[in-house]
């Protein structure tokens, strides 16, 4: 996992799951704890392969302010 925004955290230094499937779930705990007023949008790029075997990719932003 690269470097998160200052503020943010993570119990996990790595980041991967072996199999979703129906009734399944991968997840990721970020913690946010502002050292002062702030905004921003941090994104997550993820990849995987889908169920033929193919390579996907993309990523997720998260828009956030706060205030501490």
């Amino acid at each position: 996992m690269t470097a998160l925004p200052a503020g943010w955290s993570s119990t996990s230094s790595s980041f991967g799951c072996s199999n979703v499937s129906t009734g399944s779930a991968c997840e990721l705990v970020l913690t946010y704890a502002p050292a002062a007023a702030a905004s921003g949008t941090p994104s997550l790029t993820y990849s995987y392969d889908d169920d033929s075997g193919t390579a996907k990719a993309g990523s997720v932003s998260i828009p956030y302010v706060a205030t501490p």
